[in-house]
């Protein structure tokens, strides 16, 4: 195969790789509500979204410290009427710059998202709250990135064919 026609294919698996992770991405974080914000020591931020177990029995939360160095945060997961969804109530992590859990969706209605900062720094979070996404929107997510791989994996291949045919002409 001429290396033109090699980089053409491995240019358009690329390509490809990069639209089924960008729709693989979409498809995951379609049913999250989102919120942001700085949080002095004691402030906190709310996120709140409707939510029900004939959808999905399981729901996710996701609080990200966008500063990088890591927060004290206590976490709260509502449901309706303000019932804690959250064994013992709360989640509290220290130094975290990024925390993911599940939680069972026990009732139908508005569920809220708490995130408090517990800490004496500033704190600058996004906070995100929703459906658990299915294993099959999970695999459609992260298939693009096996095909980004084979793509450059089809370009090195292209330079390698490339500096040898090179090397032969001269």
């Amino acid at each position: 195969m001429r290396p033109a026609a090699l980089l053409a294919v491995s240019g358009a698996v690329l390509v490809g790789g990069l639209a089924l992770s960008y729709a693989g991405t979409q498809a995951a974080t379609a049913g999250l509500q989102t919120g942001a914000g700085v949080l002095g020591a004691g402030e906190s931020l709310t996120v709140a979204a409707d939510l029900d177990p004939a959808v999905s029995a399981s729901g996710v939360y996701a609080v990200r410290d966008v500063g990088g160095g890591g927060v004290d945060i206590v976490v709260r997961v509502t449901g309706p009427g303000g019932s804690a969804v959250l064994a013992g109530g709360e989640a509290a992590h220290r130094g975290a710059s990024s925390v993911e859990e599940r939680f069972a969706i026990s009732g139908a209605g508005g569920h809220a998202l708490v995130v408090e900062n517990a800490g004496e720094a500033t704190a600058e979070v996004i906070a995100a709250i929703g459906y658990l996404p299915g294993d099959e929107v999970l695999v459609y997510a992260s298939a693009g990135s096996y095909v980004i791989v084979a793509g450059m994996a089809a370009l090195a291949a292209t330079v390698v064919l490339y500096a040898v045919r090179r090397a032969r002409a001269s």
